[in-house]
């Protein structure tokens, strides 16, 4: 005598379909968890020349144990260079800081339970005659750089992979990546006037000289729901390819091949 009784091949069929979509919608991106960091908005002024980068799982992932949080966070500040003593730590979140002289936030990296990693470094500020500022695209791209190399890090990974289910696998990344665009200080608002690169500056197409910046930052489309250990030399590229063409540089593309390679060779160094 069966213990099951007879197979009904149209509810096995229902279970499979409601099965697959269960399997679906946990392994499809949302893109949300991006929108907890700290900086959302590129319209602002800010004290500094800040690289801005900021990196968050595409999907939703259970947030690490808070002790976890204090134990990765501090390892992740120490390889960049920061005190591993967190300026602020809260349940869910820890920010880690370093001062310039005149003891203004000039470096900082942001930590939080649900894996959103985000740093805001301070550039270089080259004066221009006309009372504005020039930046170097190989700092910037350099730092970006030791950045990346952290998002592919182990201790980044298990901030993501924190739940058992997650240890399998290695979740995709959304990136979001900014230059600053205008700086406040003693003589008030200035904007920067010019990306210098390795070799000769490329053309720009206008005679508009003053920085832009896209509402959602460069790299927002092409650096979706990306492997986490996507190479820095491919994440360098496109923010400054999109930095370039978003200011009306044009005939860039050796400018940007010397000033990559400048920069991984600074990160080797």
């Amino acid at each position: 005598m069966p213990l099951l009784g007879p197979l009904d091949p149209f509810r096995a069929l229902t279970t499979l379909r409601s099965d697959a979509a269960r399997v679906a919608r946990a392994v499809q991106p949302d893109h949300t968890t991006l929108n907890e960091r700290s900086l959302r908005t590129y319209s602002g002024v800010m004290t500094h020349a800040f690289l801005h980068a900021a990196v968050a799982p595409s999907r939703r992932v259970r947030p690490c144990a808070t002790d976890d949080l204090v134990e990765r966070g501090a390892a992740l500040a120490a390889d960049l260079g920061l005190p591993p003593v967190p300026y602020l730590a809260g349940a869910n979140s820890q920010r880690f800081i370093e001062g310039d002289d005149t003891g203004s936030e000039a470096r900082s990296l942001f930590v939080t339970r649900s894996a959103v990693l985000e740093m805001l470094w301070a550039l270089e500020q080259l004066p221009t005659e006309d009372g504005g500022w020039a930046v170097r695209a190989v700092d910037a791209c350099s730092q970006l750089a030791r950045f990346v190399a952290l998002v592919r890090g182990d201790d980044y990974g298990r901030l993501l992979r924190g739940s058992r289910r997650m240890r399998v696998f290695d979740p995709r990344v959304d990136w979001t990546l900014g230059i600053t665009a205008t700086t406040a200080g003693d003589a008030g608002q200035r904007g920067w006037r010019d990306i210098i690169v390795i070799g000769p500056q490329p053309d720009r197409a206008s005679g508009h000289v003053f920085g832009f910046m896209p509402p959602h930052g460069y790299g927002a489309q092409r650096l979706h729901n990306v492997k986490r250990k996507l190479g820095p030399d491919r994440i360098v590229r496109v923010m400054l390819e999109e930095w370039l063409r978003a200011n009306g540089y044009i005939r860039a593309s050796g400018a940007v091949d010397r000033t990559v390679d400048a920069a991984m060779a600074c990160g080797r160094t």
